[in-house]
């Protein structure tokens, strides 16, 4: 298979890390100044700064094979609509925590033999974000991170805002209740940790900042003692971008469109209620 093209609609402060990123992964991808003219399959790298959605139907109407939307911004959902009611070709949302083999990792409680313990009693999402961080963008990758591990948000029962973080009730689609809360400081590097405690097993797991290649840990307590698994050393990035080539090849499904709509859509809500929420 030969590379597939790449062409950044992300000026700025994506660019160099597109393409640093795309550089380890140089039988994939090449960068390219505008769409192959030939039919060829190519994939457009679309900034989440502010007015994407605008941005993202322009792309979408000129055909690509896939459009991942690098860190987007909370946007009113009345300016989403139009995304869903399109045909265009599927998005993958990179956040700080999708996509990171990391959250993979957090992900397989739900499997392999690590499942969520029996007669659960707390599920807990924690953040550590770096100083200068949106927090209604925050809320909203955190809804998206709970989204892949360990079920869709249907309800956000009340959060309390701070200067420097949240704290927020939250009800899973099945019912399941959670907490979800973040904290912006430089103090500790960037992490977020997932938490589960049954009847009789804890699961804890956790994962690195997206620019990071340090593996995810997921550790299982019970009463035969505590078992961590081996995971997989890679940055978010780069797993984001071995995705989308498997998508653009056909070897693996996926539009993260409509899930992280809904998931920015009960974020922005809730930031619009509680007036400003950035550091």
């Amino acid at each position: 298979m030969s590379p597939i093209d790449v062409v950044l609609d992300a000026p700025g402060r994506w660019s160099e890390p597109v393409r640093a990123t795309l550089g380890s992964l140089p039988r994939s991808f090449a960068v390219v100044p505008d769409a192959p003219a030939d039919g060829r399959p190519w994939v457009a790298a679309l900034d989440g700064g502010s007015g994407w959605a605008v941005r993202a139907l322009e792309i979408a109407a000129r055909g690509p094979a896939c459009v991942v939307l690098l860190h987007p911004e909370l946007q009113d959902p009345a300016s989403l609509a139009g995304l869903l009611r399109v045909g265009r070709a599927p998005f993958v949302v990179q956040t700080h925590w999708s996509g990171s083999p990391g959250a993979a990792a957090l992900a397989s409680v739900g499997g392999d033999g690590r499942t969520l313990p029996a007669g659960l009693r707390v599920l807990d999402s924690r953040l550590v974000v770096p100083v200068g961080s949106h927090l209604g963008a925050t809320f909203a990758g955190q809804l998206a991170l709970l989204r892949a591990c360990v079920g869709p948000v249907a309800h956000v029962r009340g959060v309390s805002w701070g200067a420097w973080g949240y704290c927020a009730r939250v009800v899973l689609a099945d019912g399941t209740a959670a907490t979800a809360s973040a904290v912006i400081s430089d103090a500790e590097a960037p992490s977020a940790r997932l938490l589960a405690v049954g009847a009789a097993a804890v699961l804890e797991a956790s994962a690195p900042w997206w620019t990071s290649a340090a593996p995810a840990v997921v550790t299982r307590l019970d009463a035969r003692g505590a078992t961590t698994a081996p995971e997989v050393y890679e940055s978010a990035a780069r797993a984001t971008w071995r995705r989308v080539r498997d998508l653009v090849a056909g070897e693996q499904p996926g539009d993260d469109l409509a899930g992280w709509i809904d998931d920015q859509a009960a974020a922005f809500a809730v930031a619009s209620t509680r007036g400003s929420v950035t550091s």
